[in-house]
């Protein structure tokens, strides 16, 4: 899409009310919009009671909100892995809507490589070209997030324009190491007492390949800096 917005909504706190605005609200300032969830399926799926399981809809309500999704809004759910045996799946595949199945690679390496790929044909559909040192370079600062190396291009071909050329030195100086950013923002977390944050900040890192060892070494260093 040449002009679309993008929405990412948090799975702990987002319902099927607020997702349902999400996807419904047109920006004033793009013709398309990408509502973008993480681990939302899975969430709904757990066993919950009270207020937590009110707010999420059956099955068949969200095949039926899916179905009915405008044709102005992509609806991206990024999920950990879920069984063919998912309700939601299931429910999902009944439904006349477009929808299309991603896996990304779960090794660190393949995910990265896979994510490089996406990025040149990106560019290339945007009217630039990447270098493939520069879309493995982009792809690893990223952290194989698609969405956000779709905002780094933008950006990284806008700073190149006219040419549109973009080579490993651009994507050094202008896009930061999301996972070294994310390693810190865990440490601080730790240090902050923020249990929540931590959990999720942990889990996302192991997901997307970070050693175990670097991260306690991180969480170590920051811990001996409040000591002293």
């Amino acid at each position: 899409r040449d002009h679309h917005s993008v929405m990412t909504l948090d799975q702990a706190t987002v319902s099927s009310t607020s997702l349902r605005e999400a996807c419904v609200t047109q920006s004033l300032f793009s013709d398309h919009q990408i509502v973008l969830t993480r681990g939302l399926l899975g969430a709904w799926s757990a066993r919950t009671e009270g207020a937590k399981a009110s707010s999420r809809p059956t099955a068949a309500e969200f095949a039926r909100f899916a179905e009915a999704l405008p044709v102005t809004t992509d609806l991206i759910l990024r999920e950990n892995e879920l069984t063919p045996a998912n309700r939601y799946l299931k429910e999902l595949s009944s439904v006349e809507a477009e929808i299309r199945l991603f896996a990304a690679p779960k090794e660190t390496g393949e995910r990265e490589a896979w994510a490089a790929r996406h990025i040149r044909a990106m560019v290339a559909a945007r009217g630039g070209q990447v270098e493939g040192q520069a879309a493995a370079l982009l792809a690893r600062r990223t952290t194989g997030d698609l969405r956000m190396a779709s905002q780094e291009v933008d950006k990284l071909l806008a700073y190149t324009a006219p040419s549109g050329q973009i080579s490993a030195a651009e994507v050094m100086l202008l896009v930061s190491d999301m996972e070294e950013t994310r390693v810190f923002d865990l440490a601080d977390a730790v240090a902050a007492a923020r249990p929540t944050a931590v959990v999720d900040l942990t889990e996302k890192l192991l997901a997307e390949g970070q050693a175990p060892e670097q991260i306690m070494a991180v969480i170590g260093a920051r811990i001996r800096d409040l000591c002293w």
